[in-house]
């Protein structure tokens, strides 16, 4: 079963102009979608504090950091601001990210390049390119997600910003494992975790040994992965990164199932879903319920089977 880890560095805007309608139709900008906004009130406010509201709902409400963005951009081309609306055309990509709406996120963040002559931001350029290769491995064009993410790593070596650098390095890594090089994405999480070891970033550190325990998994060298997915786990622990910890738990069941160790495996899977229950992710539980249903196939117990599947499926 193939892992998919993309460590994604995210900080993400439709503008309402008809003279720059590029998103066609918005997605969000009717009525319905504004009920707890006033339109009035947002465009009365500064674009800086729009956008500002637009990060700060990006993970938990991405539906209101559209809305947010949209007003950002639509205030910002009124005033002629181009640093605003660039950081808005920029927070409308990551929202639209979020809300896997991925063709319209590249078409936003292309929107952000236009306006790179206007700031001299270059933090925010690394972002862009940063966050067009996160789209792109979505898409799975691995090969511009990984010209995009050059682009940004050669932004930061200029910036000096190891932790950046990190972070763009890992997903390259990922990246090359998505794309079935194995070899490279090995190069590339080590030279991740060199530097996160470095700055001390555990949670860096922990995400790396876990992309490096798929590689050794995917080599077939199961006591290295198990060795790297207990390290991961024992590091998420100590930082408290509930979704790590049942990122890893789900990892090291589908390791123990390869191992043929299937009680050990639904222990792993059963604490997985706990966990990504507690925190709503619903698409690890489904993850773990699949995988649970995989191991009651190969015992033969076919009703169970159907059961997880089905909960998996729900």
């Amino acid at each position: 079963m193939r892992h998919i880890f993309v460590f994604i560095l995210i900080v993400f805007s439709i503008i309402i102009c008809e003279e720059n309608n590029l998103l066609g139709q918005s997605l969000h900008s009717d009525a319905s979608n504004l009920k707890t906004i006033s339109l009035e009130v947002l465009l009365s406010e500064a674009p800086h504090k729009l956008n500002e509201l637009a990060k700060k709902h990006l993970f938990s409400e991405p539906d209101k950091a559209v809305v947010y963005a949209e007003a950002a951009l639509k205030v910002a081309v009124e005033r002629n601001d181009k640093e605003e609306e660039a950081k808005g055309w920029y927070n409308l990509g990551n929202a639209l990210n979020m809300l896997n709406q991925n063709e319209k996120a590249l078409k936003a963040y292309r929107e952000a390049l236009k306006l790179k002559i206007y700031t001299n931001d270059k933090e925010l350029l690394a972002k862009i390119f940063n966050n067009m290769g996160v789209v792109n491995a979505k898409i799975e064009k691995y090969y511009d997600a990984i010209e995009y993410y050059k682009k940004s790593l050669n932004i930061k070596y200029q910036l000096n910003d190891t932790a950046g650098i990190a972070g763009t390095l890992a997903n390259m890594g990922n990246i090359y494992f998505l794309w079935g090089k194995y070899k490279e994405a090995f190069q590339y999480q080590q030279k991740a975790l060199y530097l996160y070891e470095m700055i001390d970033n555990q949670q860096g550190i922990a995400a790396c040994m876990n992309h490096l325990g798929t590689i050794y998994e995917n080599w077939n060298d199961f006591k290295s992965a198990l060795n790297y997915y207990n390290t991961a786990l024992e590091l998420q622990k100590n930082i408290n990164d509930y979704k790590g910890v049942a990122n890893t738990l789900n990892n090291l069941g589908n390791l123990l199932n390869k191992m043929n160790f299937y009680e050990e495996a639904l222990v792993k899977y059963e604490q997985a879903i706990e966990i990504n229950t507690k925190e709503n992710n619903l698409k690890g539980v489904a993850s773990s319920l699949n995988n649970i249903g995989t191991i009651y196939t190969k015992l033969g117990n076919y009703n169970l089977a159907r059961k997880y599947y089905s909960q998996a499926l729900s």
